[in-house]
């Protein structure tokens, strides 16, 4: 512990002092800092071994998807992903999509992109979504629920639920069963759920 005592009038008086100063034990430093070291080092070789980015090269011409949550974040690459691929794309957010809709018909040369509002915190908004779907498309083959919402306040929806579920799980369960239950979502080798 360095006491500033009355003495020292100037930082130059004190500056001699404050450099003699040494840790007490510099074994034990210098062995934190290895070990720091070393973790560190495990983290970046076990995140760079599993953790990859998958990149598909798959032709998707003729297939149609919908992607929810599809104006930014993880929704908007994987829209940029499959219309770069050649997939009708139905960009289904609550938010204005036209700048995003946009750009991605202008950097994938794509003009299959398509926006439509859905407000996965309206059950309604999510039927009339869904019957819109089944009016103008004959099949469906990739449905992507993306969409979600963090919100900390203790509110309700329209439809007296919390927005968190409604949203995160009761909007995209209604709108997989109504696409589904009319066979309009078409089979394929597999299904992914994520």
């Amino acid at each position: 512990m360095i006491v500033v005592s009355p003495h020292f009038q100037n930082l130059g008086d004190i500056l001699p002092h404050l450099i003699q100063f040494q840790c007490p034990d510099s074994l034990f430093s210098t062995t934190m800092f290895f070990i720091i070291c070393v973790v560190l080092l495990l983290c970046y070789f076990y995140m760079r071994s599993t953790v990859t980015v998958t990149r598909s090269s798959s032709c998707l011409v003729g297939k149609t998807a919908i992607v929810t949550g599809a104006n930014s974040g993880i929704g908007y690459q994987t829209v940029l992903n499959l219309a770069s691929r050649g997939c009708k794309i139905i960009m289904a957010d609550v938010t204005d999509m036209e700048k995003s809709k946009l750009d991605i018909i202008k950097f994938t040369n794509n003009p299959n992109v398509f926006a439509k509002h859905l407000d996965l915190s309206s059950l309604k908004s999510v039927r009339d979504f869904a019957s819109e779907i089944l009016k103008s498309e004959d099949k469906l083959d990739i449905l992507i629920n993306n969409a979600g919402v963090l919100v900390a306040k203790n509110n309700r929806t329209g439809d007296g639920l919390h927005p968190v579920m409604q949203v995160n799980y009761f909007g995209h369960f209604l709108l997989t069963h109504l696409l589904i239950g009319t066979n309009s979502l078409v089979s394929s080798q597999f299904h992914v759920w994520l």
